[in-house]
C-alpha cells in the first residue's frame, strides 16, 4: 500500500499530544550524520489520570525519562514499544543489509489502496502461514521470543549495528496516555517484564553503516548533562565506600568464620554489582533539542522532501481498550501537521471484533469534520476523546461535540450490546462490510483487510485531502502461533509493503 520509509507504533491508549511530533522525529532521521545506523527515535510516555501522590508509581519517571537520558549517551536508549518512529530499514536487518532504493521513494498517495490487486497482496502477507518460510520475527521485522517483544526488538537491532535517539521535548509531551491505577494493575504489568527481560536472547552479529544521505541544515543540537560532573564524583565516592564495606565484611569474616558474616558478605556483594550495573545511565547523560521550525520552513521552500509516515495502531480487546479511546488515538494521529498525502494510519484489530470495526467506521466519517476543526483552531490535544474530557467544548466548538457525542453513544450502545445490529448500519457500504463478519471467532478467523480512508480520493468539509485510513485483523487459526504484539506489527509491516512493490 504506501511502504512509507518511516514507521510510528502506538499503543491504543497512547494519544498524540504535540501534532509536530513527526517533524521532531525527521529531524534525526534527515540528519546525513546519524540517519544511516539511526533505527528508531523513542519518545517518552507520559500518562494521565494518575492516582493522588502515583502511590503505585504508575508514572515510571526513572524507566520512562531519567535512565533514557543516559542510556542515550551510550549505545541508544531501548525501545518502549510505543511513542516510537522507526526507519523501514532497520526492520530488515543490519544496515549494510537493509534496502534503501525503493522505500525511500515511495508516496503514499501514489499507491491506489483500494484496488482489487492491491487488497489481495495485504491478505495474504496479513496470513498467519505467510511468515513460515521467511525470516520474520527472527532477522526480520518486530522481534519474537520474548513476551517484551519491544525491548527484545530494540537490544537485537543495537547488536546489529544500529543506533536509537531518545527524544523528550521540553514544550510539552508529544504523546500522553493512561497508566495502571491499581495495584493488581501495576503487579500485573511487571510480572509480565520481568518474565520477558529474562528470558534468553538469541545472538546477532554487528555490522558497519550504509551510505549517507546528503547534508543539510542543521535540525537538532545535544549536550552533556549539567550533573555530570556530580554524577561522576558520586559513583567514585560511592564506589570507594562500597569497597570499604565490602573489606570490612572480609575482614570480619576472617576474624569470625560464621554463616551471619558470610550471609552479610553475599548480600552486600549482590546488591553493590546491581547498584554498579545501573551507573551506565548516569555516565553520560544527554540532553537533545530539536528544530523543527526549521524543518517546516526546509519542506516550504522545496529544499526538503518530507518522507512518508505510516502510523500503526494496535488493540486486542474492545472490552479492555474500549473502542472510542483506541479511535481517537488513531485520529490523534491523523491531525498531525503532516502532507496528508502522505501520512497514512493502520490500525490492527487483533482480537477481529465488530465493535472496533464499527468505531473506526465512524471515526473515518468524523474525521472529515474533526481535522478540518484542529486546523483552523490551532488545537494542540487532538485526541477528541481527551480534548472533551479536559473540559472544551463550549462556545463555537459545541456543534464538534455534539458529533462527536453521537459517535461516541452510537459506540457505546454497540459495545453494551455486544454485537453490531441493523439499527447502528446506516448505509450499504457499512452493511457490505459488516457482512465479512459471519461465523468468525477471535483465534480462528482470515484475514480482514478494509480500507476507510483514501487520501487519493476522500476529502474533508473543506475539500482537502484526508490520511490514508486502514483495518486490519490479521489472519489466526488455533494451529499457528501468534506471537502477540508483535506478529501484529510484522503483519502491519507486510500488509503496506510487499503489495505496494507487488502493484
Amino acid at each position: 500500500m504506501t511502504a512509507a520509509p518511516v514507521i510510528l507504533t502506538l499503543d491504543c491508549d497512547m494519544h498524540s499530544n504535540d501534532p509536530i511530533a513527526p517533524l521532531r522525529a525527521l529531524c534525526y532521521f534527515l540528519d546525513p550524520a546519524i540517519a544511516p545506523t539511526l533505527a528508531y527515535v523513542q519518545f517518552p510516555q507520559r500518562f494521565l489520570g494518575l492516582n493522588s501522590g502515583d502511590i503505585y508509581g504508575g508514572e515510571m519517571r526513572r524507566v520512562f525519562r531519567i535512565d533514557p537520558l543516559g542510556m542515550d549517551g551510550l549505545r541508544g536508549v531501548g525501545n518502549f514499544g510505543t511513542c516510537c518512529f522507526f526507519s523501514r530499514r532497520s526492520l530488515y536487518g543490519p544496515p549494510p543489509a537493509a534496502p534503501t532504493n525503493d522505500e525511500s521513494k515511495v508516496r503514499s498517495a501514489d499507491w491506489p489502496l483500494s484496488s482489487e490487486s492491491v487488497l489481495r497482496r495485504a491478505h495474504e502477507a496479513a496470513g498467519c502461514r505467510y511468515e513460515n518460510s521467511e525470516e520474520w520475527g527472527n532477522r526480520i521485522g518486530f522481534r519474537y521470543g520474548s513476551l517484551v517483544e519491544d525491548y527484545f526488538t530494540g537490544f537485537r537491532m543495537q547488536c546489529e549495528g544500529w543506533r536509537s535517539v531518545f527524544c523528550d521535548p521540553v514544550e510539552r509531551p508529544a504523546f500522553l496516555g493512561q497508566a495502571p491505577k491499581s495495584l493488581i494493575d501495576v503487579l500485573r504489568q511487571y510480572r509480565r517484564w520481568t518474565m520477558g527481560l529474562y528470558q534468553k536472547p538469541s545472538p546477532t552479529k554487528a555490522s558497519s553503516s550504509p551510505a549517507t544521505p546528503p547534508a543539510m541544515v542543521e535540525l537538532h543540537t545535544h549536550h552533556a548533562h549539567p550533573r555530570i560532573l556530580f554524577n561522576r564524583l558520586h559513583i567514585f565516592v560511592y564506589a570507594a565506600a562500597l569497597l570499604a564495606l565490602l573489606y570490612r565484611h572480609t575482614a570480619l569474616l576472617e576474624s569470625r568464620p560464621v554463616a551471619s558474616s558470610l550471609l552479610l558478605l553475599l548480600a552486600d556483594l549482590v546488591l553493590a554489582l546491581m547498584w554498579l550495573f545501573s551507573q551506565g545511565f548516569r555516565w553520560r547523560p544527554l540532553l537533545r533539542q530539536e528544530f523543527p521550525d526549521r524543518l517546516s520552513a526546509a519542506a516550504a521552500a522545496g529544499s526538503v522532501w518530507l518522507p512518508a509516515l505510516d502510523v500503526f495502531v494496535c488493540t486486542a480487546d474492545p472490552y479492555k481498550e474500549p473502542p472510542v479511546s483506541v479511535a481517537s488515538t488513531a485520529l490523534s494521529a491523523m491531525a498531525f501537521d503532516y502532507p496528508a498525502g502522505r501520512l497514512s494510519v493502520y490500525v490492527s484489530d487483533d482480537g477481529c471484533s465488530e465493535l472496533t470495526l464499527l468505531a473506526f467506521i465512524e471515526a473515518a466519517k468524523f474525521a472529515r469534520y474533526w481535522l478540518p476543526f484542529c486546523r483552523e483552531k490551532g488545537i494542540m490535544e487532538r485526541s477528541p476523546e481527551a480534548y472533551f474530557e479536559s473540559g472544551n467544548g463550549d462556545g463555537d466548538v459545541e456543534e464538534i461535540k455534539i458529533i462527536y457525542e453521537e459517535l461516541r453513544c452510537k459506540i457505546e450502545r454497540a459495545v453494551q450490546k455486544g454485537y453490531v445490529d441493523d439499527t447502528l448500519i446506516t448505509s450499504p457500504e457499512d452493511r457490505q462490510t459488516f457482512e465479512k463478519w459471519k461465523n468468525f471467532t477471535r483465534k480462528d478467523h482470515p484475514a480482514i483487510v478494509q480500507v476507510l480512508l483514501d487520501s487519493s480520493r476522500d476529502t474533508d468539509v473543506a475539500g482537502d485531502p484526508l490520511p490514508n485510513l486502514v483495518y486490519l485483523s490479521r489472519e489466526k487459526r488455533r494451529s499457528t502461533p501468534h506471537h502477540f504484539k508483535a506478529g501484529a506489527l510484522n503483519a502491519l509491516v507486510r500488509s503496506n509493503y510487499h503489495q505496494s512493490l507487488a502493484n
